[in-house]
This record gives C-alpha cells, sequence and structure tokens, in this order.
C-alpha cells in the first residue's frame, strides 16, 4: 500500500452492518436553532457512514478500522458532539472488494448519511457513486489516484494533496543510505495500484541518493504470508535492505523469512508503519529486532499533548487496548474520523454536504490537533508538497523506538519522477 502525501498509509472489520447509534432521518423539526440541513442531520444527531475491509484479503490490517473511527467519535460526543449534535455512525464491510466498495457506498446512501469515512484499500470502487451524490469522503487516500483527480474534490485525506501522477520523494532514499545499504529490493501487490506505485516511487528514490534496486516484485498476491521464493531471490541479487509495500502479514513473513534464510540485511523496512501486534508472538518478536517501522502519526515516545490525548482516549474508548502503537487500520480510521469531525465543524450550524466540501477545501493547514507529523493543505488539489518528512521507528525489545535522534527524515519531490 502507498504512502501518500508524505504520511504513512499503506496498508489495508463481520460482512454485516453494525451501527454505533441509532440511525437519523432527515427532515427532523428544529431544536434550539439547529434544523435537518441535509440527508443524515436532525437537530440532535449527524450520521455518518464508514466503509473497510473487515473481512478479507486486506482485514489482517483493516480488521480493527471501525473502533479507531469510533474512537474519535465517542471522545467528540462525551464533548458535547459538533454543535450539540452526537456523532452517529453505521459500518459497512466491503469485504476486500473494488465491487463491494461501491455496494457498501449504495447501501449508505440509501440509509440517509450525510458523509462516508471510505478507509479501504478499494475505495476507489465507490469513488463516483459518492461523488456523483455530492457526499463528502475522508479516508487516507492509500487505494488510488482518485483521491487528487477531477472531479472527486468531495473527497479529503488526512495527507493533504494528493498527484496523481504519483512524483518520488528522496526521503526513502535518504533513510536507508543512513543505513548504510546499497542495494536495496521492494515488494509490492499487484492488485494494489498504490502499492506497486510506492515501489516505483522506492526505486526513484533510492537511485536518485546514489543506490541501487536490483531487485523488486511488482505482483506479490495481496496480503500473501509466504515471502520463500522472493526472499531467495533478494539474496541471490545481493540486496541488503529490503522494503514491503503491504499490510502487516505479509510484513512479518518477509521479516521471519529473511532470518531463517540468512539474507543479512542492514534494513528491513514496513511501510505500513509501527504496530505493537507484532509483539503477540515471540518468533516475529525475535525476528523483528532492529526492523523499521515509520509512524503514521508524530511519534508515541515523545509524548506530545496530541499523542497523549490519543493514548487517552485509546484507553477510555478501546477495550482491547494494551499500550502501544494500534494498527495502522485503527489508526488511520482515527484520523479519517477526526477530519470528518473538523469537516462538520466547518459546515455551519446546520451543515449542508456543500459547504461541508467548501469550507474544508480552505484549510491551508490541519494537522488533526498535532497529531500528524506534516500539516495537511487542502487547498493545494491534485498536488503534493514539495518537502515532507516521515519519522521512523526500530525495534528494541518489545517496543518501537525512534531513531535519528527523535526527528523526522526529510526530503523533496524529485524533478520528472511521475510514475503514473
Amino acid at each position: 500500500m502507498k504512502r501518500r502525501s508524505w504520511t504513512l498509509a499503506i496498508a489495508l472489520t463481520a460482512s454485516v452492518i453494525i451501527a454505533f447509534g441509532p440511525q437519523s432521518a432527515t427532515g427532523a423539526s428544529a431544536s434550539g436553532g439547529l434544523t435537518a440541513s441535509a440527508p443524515g442531520v436532525t437537530s440532535k444527531t449527524i450520521t455518518i457512514g464508514f466503509i473497510t475491509s473487515e473481512t478479507g484479503i486486506a482485514s489482517s490490517t483493516f480488521l480493527d478500522s471501525a473502533l479507531g473511527a469510533q474512537v474519535r467519535i465517542d471522545a467528540q460526543n462525551a464533548a458535547g458532539g459538533v454543535d450539540g449534535r452526537k456523532i452517529n455512525m453505521i459500518v459497512e464491510d466491503d469485504q476486500s472488494s473494488p465491487t463491494q466498495d461501491g455496494t457498501a457506498a449504495s447501501a449508505l446512501l440509501s440509509k440517509g448519511v450525510f458523509g462516508v469515512i471510505n478507509f479501504s484499500p478499494f475505495a476507489f470502487g465507490s469513488a463516483l457513486t459518492l461523488e456523483q451524490a455530492g457526499v463528502p469522503v475522508t479516508g487516507g487516500a492509500f487505494d488510488g489516484p482518485e483521491w487528487g483527480q477531477q472531479p472527486y474534490t468531495n473527497m479529503f485525506s488526512y495527507g493533504g494533496g494528493l498527484d496523481p501522477h504519483d512524483p518520488a520523494s528522496t526521503v526513502d532514499g535518504l533513510f536507508l543510505k543512513s543505513l548504510g545499504a546499497t542495494k536495496i529490493g521492494g515488494i509490492a501487490y499487484g492488485i494494489s495500484p498504490s502499492s506497486t506505485n510506492s515501489v516505483k516511487d522506492l526505486k526513484e528514490s533510492v537511485e536518485s541518493v546514489g543506490l541501487s534496486m536490483p531487485y523488486e516484485d511488482l505482483s506479490f498476491p495481496f496480503g500473501s504470508s509466504d515471502t520463500s521464493v522472493q526472499v531467495l531471490q533478494m539474496k541471490q541479487a545481493g540486496v541488503d535492505a529490503a522494503v514491503c509495500s503491504c499490510v502487516q502479514s505479509t510484513n512479518i513473513s518477509l521479516i521471519v523469512g529473511a532470518k531463517q534464510a540468512g539474507l543479512d540485511l542492514k534494513g528491513e523496512f514496513s511501510f505500513s508503519g509501527a504496530d505493537s501486534s507484532l509483539f503477540a508472538n515471540q518468533t516475529d518478536i525475535q525476528a523483528a529486532q532492529g526492523a523499521y517501522f515509520p509512524t503514521t502519526i508524530v511519534p508515541l515516545d515523545l509524548h506530545t499533548a496530541a499523542d497523549n490525548q490519543f493514548v487517552a482516549n485509546l484507553k477510555k474508548y478501546d477495550p482491547h487496548y494494551k499500550g502501544g502503537y494500534p494498527s495502522y487500520g485503527l489508526t488511520g480510521s482515527y484520523l479519517s474520523a477526526d477530519l470528518m469531525i473538523r469537516g462538520l465543524e466547518l459546515a455551519g450550524r446546520n451543515p449542508t454536504r456543500a459547504a461541508f466540501i467548501s469550507n474544508l477545501r480552505k484549510v491551508k493547514s490541519y494537522t488533526a490537533g498535532g497529531l500528524l507529523p506534516n500539516a495537511a493543505n487542502f487547498t493545494n488539489f491534485g498536488h503534493l508538497n514539495k518537502t515532507g518528512c516521515m519519522y521512523v521507528t526500530k525495534v528494541e525489545g518489545t517496543q518501537f523506538v525512534t531513531i535519528h535522534n527523535k526527528k523526522p527524515y526529510c526530503g523533496k519531490l524529485i524533478p520528472n519522477s511521475n510514475v503514473a
């Protein structure tokens, strides 16, 4: 999966609809100056939809995504909601299928939702349906280029602007070079345009800083946990750093397989990000020592106010949280819900879909309250910022420890590096 707009977004929960609150009806009477101004809005509630891959090939990363969004919504509701309205969320499972993603969107529209959080690697399957309905959409923009293409100006990623031509940055190459690596291997999912483009970008990045990429597999089966062939081929190619634009199950397979095959790597780098579920298995813990993972958010060991609030919300509203980094699916959906809430706040006391879209499109600096490493700019639709940064953590024992003196690696877009 692909990192978009300088945030790490790779990656990838039952096939029944889960309702976390009562469905709102339109046309409610006004109360205290609040009126039902749009679908999904009453004087007391706003109902939004949520789409993810709870089942199927992407579920290893996205199984708990709905919970992440619900945690953020619960915290907002406890603080009074938005303009006094509580937020309800209806969840649909796209079963890791673009066709089912479209079906999920249609189901949500039939239930009268105001907006949709689409946190799925198959979000492109519903993009046209939601755009034609004028529905605001928030998410991670890790599925395809539509988040930065006309006419999809209704779609907002917490990473900010997205260039559909997918230019590369020097940041990955600079990080790998700092490890002393010279020959890089990359694995991507053939079914995912964002995953394959990210490894193409990786090649541009490493070559821009004087490294080489003698091995790449751009057709790996989505979610597969058998990387034995790829590990042996990397060994034959003399690879000394391996990068996976994959979900957690594939990341772990590559890490364990490399150790078992005696592939001596200076760096194993997993785009999907730090996820403390890695420490559930002793074999994985031993194999992962020294492996590198970026973070979607400002690293937790920096203990910023935003980090502390994030952790406090998880402890209060996620009954399964045991500390550390939650999955990419949970973290990214939390951020996507925060962005939906920000759009609702900007849409006014009696929000409309059009007001949500037009007002959020004017925001130049969105950081999810300081949780994001890079400020998102929604005014530059179709474009990336020219510079951007990422934090990288290293596995030490059962912890992700931020390296580089707890400072981010920063890079610039590479001229003429478009891959799409």
